[in-house]
């Protein structure tokens, strides 16, 4: 099967589109197929008309983030920490330098390196954005990206959090990016890393929004193809967060296809859901984690159809808000129900442990069974 010459490699038929925690659970569904481009190495989602009605979207009065942005509530606070995190360890500090955020949402990242960090100025270049300047230092371009965006000051540093990954033609992002830059200028991404992901069928990464699927190594392809020359970064688990200079363009080979495990994997996971759904068949099962991974598993296996499911988040903006087609509400994971369950499954695969081990410390889940549901731990136990 190929659509517009492309071959499709993963083809989830359709899943829903992910909007975030809902008022309803009301949902719509879109095709989802993966592809591997040679040329770039990369991985792409293979859907020009959700391509488009995507991108279009961030420009549009009532865009809704899909996750919390930074400043509207103390889990998008924790991950832009994160972020700036990345930042101190890469560069240490900002002194005197204009910066030039890309994608940012809000200005919280923005404040964070003026204040925190020495910026001279920023601005902010994002067409979603509705927070309004409150400092002189502070400028706002509600605008998509490109060769074209204008800006009082040459940036000598550009930072892009989570950004990359929307954007339909990453390498053109790039080569503009590098265009602004100042000759000695630097520049910070991060991105989300689906490389054990992709090799562990995780259906978290499988997103509507998000356009490509980076690895450490693609992701460096990239940034060497359009003129960067990385040279330090801030990883850890579930993110990539590259710092980079200007350089020669150089071309290297692709990494081998990265997906012809990934579907294999994510059907192992969903049938055993299924199994354990029949096997239960009325009983009752927790699931942590509100997320768009949890939001396509429970929509392909359909274990409400067997079990009495709860769903529990640690974003309170999600509390009493629905995942699209879950009938029952999320619920924080403070409550005390949480308690009630004997089985417990954990969506965010790179947190389990650090979620796990919160769980193990509650009395009332000392013996409960957490399971992995995009991993094996917990499944062998007894």
């Amino acid at each position: 099967m190929r659509i517009n010459n492309k071959p499709v490699i993963v083809d989830l038929h359709e899943l829903p589109v992910w909007r975030g925690a809902q008022e309803t659970p009301t949902f719509r569904c879109a095709s989802f197929s993966l592809t591997f481009e040679e040329a770039t190495g990369l991985v792409r989602l293979l859907s020009p008309e959700i391509e488009a009605h995507t991108v279009a979207g961030y420009g549009k009065k009532g865009y809704r983030f899909p996750t919390s942005p930074p400043g509207s509530s103390a889990w998008g606070n924790a991950l832009a920490e994160k972020s700036l995190q990345g930042l101190v360890e890469t560069v240490s500090d900002l002194d005197g330098l204009d910066v030039m955020e890309i994608g940012g949402g809000t200005l919280y990242c923005a404040r964070q390196m003026l204040e925190r960090m020495g910026a001279r100025t920023v601005t902010l270049v994002d067409p979603s954005t509705k927070d309004i300047p409150d400092d002189a230092r502070l400028q706002v371009r509600r605008e998509y990206f490109t060769d074209d965006t204008a800006v009082e000051r040459r940036p000598s540093f550009i930072v892009s959090f989570n950004t990359l990954e929307h954007v339909p033609d990453p390498e053109g992002f790039l080569r503009a990016a590098r265009r602004h830059l100042s000759d000695n200028g630097r520049l910070f991404i991060k991105v989300p890393d689906c490389g054990r992901s992709l090799r562990s069928g995780d259906l978290g990464i499988c997103a509507h929004e998000h356009l490509t699927y980076f690895t450490n190594t693609s992701l460096d392809r990239l940034l060497r193809a359009t003129g960067f020359k990385r040279i330090g970064d801030a990883n850890y688990q579930g993110a990539l967060q590259i710092l980079a200079v200007k350089a020669p363009s150089v071309r290297t080979a692709p990494e081998p296809e990265p997906l012809s495990g990934f579907k294999r994997a994510a059907d192992a996971h969903v049938e055993r859901i299924r199994a354990f759904a029949e096997t239960h068949r009325g009983g009752r099962a927790a699931f942590i984690g509100a997320s768009v991974g949890l939001s396509n598993l429970l929509y392909v296996t359909r274990p409400n159809e067997n079990l009495d499911i709860d769903i529990y988040d640690s974003d309170e903006l999600k509390t009493g808000k629905f995942l699209p087609g879950a009938q029952v509400p999320i619920q924080s994971t403070m409550d005390w129900r949480l308690e009630t369950h004997d089985t417990v499954f954990v969506t965010p695969m790179n947190f389990f442990e650090e979620i796990r081990a919160g769980l193990m410390r509650r009395p009332g889940l000392a013996g409960a069974r957490i399971l992995n549901v995009f991993g094996d731990e917990g499944w062998g136990e007894d």
